[in-house]
């Protein structure tokens, strides 16, 4: 005979000023659904408790969170587990909403797997943990966020050279190689400074000009005839 399923841990009531929201796993929370929790937390509906750890960092909840307050409540129903590197947090809060009643976004999606790669998540430890995704869905948005990563280390590594660190500086800041900083900023450069349109450019000007200085002349003609 099969052992039974473990029991679900117990709420307890969290203040809700104590707890620290520091896990994104959703691009933005949804204004109508916040007002729709909202009403059912003044109607005194039973609402899922949110996930904590803890020392009170959300886990998973926002949209419960936000609309506590909005409801003016002072605590809220709340599952409590150990403390957990962010990383793991994340994990589990990807987990929940991959398999909760709102599905999220692909913009979701991406936000989850960046902040993971950005709290030290390795890309098989992601992998390991996000299992209700397809693995080629995965290796595409994986390959999103890489992209999107990198950009971002690209306009910081900019704006550290514009403040005054060498290139080799700013590649150690950001973790990029000079290489691939040269290589972006020269592929900026030539892209902002298309040699063939700056001579397009000049040409429109010279016709405009010589355009005017035929008019100026076919005009003071016509007025000595």
């Amino acid at each position: 005979m099969s052992s039974a399923a473990p029991a679900r841990k117990k709420a307890v009531k969290v203040k809700l000023k104590d707890i620290m929201v520091d896990t994104y796993v959703r691009e933005k929370t949804d204004p109508e659904y916040v007002f729709h929790l909202a009403t059912l937390y003044e109607a005194g509906v039973e609402v899922e408790p949110i996930d904590v750890t803890r020392s009170l960092h959300l886990i998973e909840g926002r949209h419960r969170i936000e609309a506590a307050n909005l409801a003016g409540l002072e605590e809220i129903d709340a599952i409590v587990y150990p403390d957990m590197p962010l990383k793991e947090r994340l994990a589990m809060a990807m987990t929940a909403n991959l398999g909760g009643k709102r599905a999220p976004t692909k913009a979701d999606i991406l936000v989850g797997i960046e902040a993971m790669i950005k709290a030290g998540a390795s890309e098989r430890y992601i992998r390991d943990q996000i299992t209700l995704l397809p693995k080629s869905v995965l290796d595409k948005y994986f390959g999103e966020v890489r992209g999107a990563i990198q950009r971002q280390k690209i306009a910081q590594a900019r704006a550290l050279l514009a403040d005054g660190r060498t290139i080799e500086q700013a590649a150690s800041e950001v973790g990029l190689t000079v290489e691939t900083i040269q290589e972006r900023l020269l592929r900026v450069h030539t892209a902002t400074h298309n040699p063939i349109e700056h001579v397009d450019r000049s040409m429109v000007r010279r016709n405009r000009q010589a355009g005017q200085t035929n008019r100026m002349l076919f005009d003071a003609a016509m007025k000595s005839v």
